[in-house]
This record gives structure tokens, C-alpha cells and sequence, in this order.
């Protein structure tokens, strides 16, 4: 049954009221703090069977995206160990004795799917039974995911010699600690330009342009403003770009102006590459500008003071954070995995999620 128990509904709602207190803060910071509640649901004495873990993480998945539908890795978090659980269970099922010798089971499982294609969905497992040593198996697995984000950053940046080159014109938009190690990890070995867009009116471009200056092999970092993008592009020989979400189609949740920035790029025929850790993927296509992920804003005070009362008396403003950059317009996703097209990311949402719990997940 889908529903939290006393114990869980404290936890989910004490993490909601730090997440919110705390405002802005990286996605990663997030993605940590999710874990450690995700490790304190599994560790509650409350639950025997699957049934009743599965219930209860689809039931905080559930109320952690209604409460934090800008937070990508909460949702996401909790499917990866949605999927852990069934397959945890899928391993002692006397279903599964059946498998060919020396086959993995994700193999099977996907041979399966191909099989029933069109023709209905296949049953559900029966998770009703009590398996020993569940619980630290999963407790086992989430601290092999804790390791996996850990090391994220770093194996996302040792691709960068593989995109970045000699007195190349590299062009990238606000602040990501990711895009950040990519570019620290290049300027080891290569000497190049980096343009960034300020990212006005939050100004996270100037920090990052200071990080980069201040590398003890200096490249040579510009500030542009947004205005000067356009003309900019046309000397520009790649674009690397943090994201927010990755959705399941390849397009983008990206702070506000990254569509612009794209299709510039498309324009003069620059390559947009993307540098996403797993915990941004998104199972949820984009379906409108409605979508609650979408239509998060902030006060323009800071493109229009609130001193200037007679303007702000005959103008309507909005301020919104966040951009959808369609795939089309995204020529490579850099994961700690490597590269791959927009056009592949289903392949890893897959490998990542169980498709009956994509519906936990909200943008």
C-alpha cells in the first residue's frame, strides 16, 4: 500500500522544510541529502516485505516531487532506488531459475521487453514476500550510488581533452560546478579561450570567470553579456553547458537564456555539448510551458529596482529561472559514462529506472 508510515511522513517532511529553508543551493548538495534520507527509509525498522519498502518510497517519491518539483534528483533518486528494490527482489525470485546459464538478468529482462512489446504490459512482480538481507543489500547499493555521484564530476571532466583543443574558443553560460571541473581538467594540458555569458541579473558568469582566472595555468577568460552573444558566436568553436534537468526526449531544463544561446549556436553551426551526472536525467518528457518546472520565477527587482515606482506602475514583469532547449538544438551529453546523442538518452533511462515509476517523477 502507497502510504507513508509516521515515522517516514516525519522524515519526508522534516527534508522538505531544510530543502526549502536553505533556498538556492547546488543540485548536488540535493542529491546528497536525498541519499542520506533515502538510507534512513530503508534502515526503518517498520517494513518486512518489498511490497511495503516499494509502497513506501513511491509514496515519498510522490510527495517529495508535489513539494519540490525544481529539485531533479529527489524524484530521480528515489526511482534508482525503486529499481534497486524489484531487482534485489527479481534476483531471489524462483522466476528467475529458469534463466539461461551465464545470462545477466538485465539482459533477460530486456529480451523480455522486446518480446512483449504491443502486447500489454507483463505482469507485476509479487513483491509480497520477506527476503533476508534486503535491507543491507540495499543499504549496500546506495552507498555504491553515493560513489558513483562522488566521482561524477571527475570522470565528466576526463573527457574534456577529448572535446577541447589547442587555442580553441570555448563558450559557456553561468556557474556549474561540473562544466567547471571540465574546464579546470583541460586547462592542465591545453591552453584555450573561454567565453562566459554573465548570466545577468544573478551574475554567476563573473564567478565562474573568476574560478578560471584564478587556475594556476591561466587560460584566457572573457565576460560577455547576453546581448553580444550572437555576434560573438561566430568565433566560437564549441559550446559546453551545465543543465538542470535532462529530460527523457534529450531536450533541456536549463536556466533561463540557454535557448537563446542555442539557437545561435545552431545558427553559425556550433556544437552544443551538454555536461550532465546521472542524477539529472529525467524519465518525463517536456509537454508544455505549464508544467510546474517550468513556470518557477523570482522578483524582477533586480532588472527593475523597485526605486523606480513610476515604471514599475505601468509595466508587468516576470522573471522566470528556467528554459526548454529542445534536443534538436543538443549535439552531445557528456555523462560519467561518456558521451552520448540526445537521441540515446531513453537507453539510459532504462538502465536507470523502472518504467512504473516514471510517473514520480515531475518537471
Amino acid at each position: 500500500m502507497e502510504e507513508l508510515s509516521p515515522t517516514a511522513e516525519r522524515l519526508v517532511s522534516e527534508f522538505v522544510r531544510t530543502t526549502r529553508r536553505q533556498g538556492a543551493v547546488p543540485s548536488r548538495q540535493v542529491a546528497d541529502r536525498t541519499l542520506e534520507l533515502l538510507r534512513q527509509l530503508v534502515s526503518e525498522p517498520g517494513w518486512r516485505q518489498t511490497a511495503q519498502l516499494v509502497g513506501q518510497l513511491r509514496a515519498a517519491g510522490r510527495q517529495l516531487a508535489a513539494e519540490l518539483p525544481t529539485q531533479p534528483a529527489v524524484g530521480t533518486l528515489v526511482c534508482r532506488l525503486l529499481k534497486m528494490a524489484r531487482e534485489e527482489h527479481g534476483a531471489h525470485d524462483e522466476v528467475h531459475e529458469a534463466r539461461p546459464h551465464g545470462a545477466p538478468p538485465s539482459q533477460v529482462d530486456s529480451l523480455h521487453r522486446r518480446l512483449t512489446a504491443g502486447r500489454g504490459a507483463a505482469p507485476a512482480a509479487d513483491l509480497s514476500s520477506e527476503l533476508t538481507g534486503l535491507r543491507a543489500n540495499l543499504l549496500a547499493g546506495l552507498d555504491e550510488l553515493q560513489t558513483e555521484l562522488d566521482a561524477s564530476a571527475d570522470n565528466i571532466a576526463r573527457e574534456a581533452l577529448s572535446h577541447i583543443h589547442a587555442d580553441d574558443v570555448v563558450l559557456t553560460a553561468g556557474r556549474s560546478a561540473t562544466v567547471l571541473a571540465f574546464l579546470r581538467r583541460a586547462a592542465r594540458e591545453r591552453a584555450f579561450h573561454v567565453l562566459v555569458v554573465e548570466g545577468a541579473p544573478f551574475g554567476g558568469g563573473h564567478r565562474a570567470a573568476a574560478e578560471l582566472a584564478a587556475l594556476p595555468r591561466r587560460v584566457h577568460v572573457t565576460v560577455i553579456a547576453e546581448s553580444a552573444l550572437f555576434a560573438m558566436m561566430a568565433r566560437v568553436n564549441k559550446v559546453i553547458l551545465g543543465v538542470h534537468t535532462v529530460l527523457a526526449d534529450g531536450g533541456l531544463r536549463a536556466p533561463v537564456g540557454t535557448q537563446a544561446l542555442a539557437l545561435a549556436a545552431r545558427f553559425h553551426s556550433v556544437p552544443v555539448i551538454v555536461c550532465a551526472p546521472s542524477y539529472k536525467l529525467s524519465p518525463q518528457f517536456h509537454r508544455g510551458d505549464q508544467q510546474e518546472g517550468f513556470l518557477e520565477s523570482v522578483s524582477p527587482e533586480s532588472v527593475l529596482p523597485y526605486a523606480d515606482g513610476a515604471l514599475v506602475g505601468r509595466a508587468r514583469l516576470t522573471c522566470p529561472l528556467f528554459d526548454y532547449v529542445p534536443p534538436e538544438l543538443v549535439t552531445l551529453f557528456v555523462t560519467h559514462t561518456g558521451g552520448t546523442s540526445p537521441w540515446y538518452v531513453y537507453r539510459l533511462l532504462n538502465e536507470y529506472y523502472d518504467q512504473q515509476d516514471h510517473e514520480i517523477v515531475q518537471v
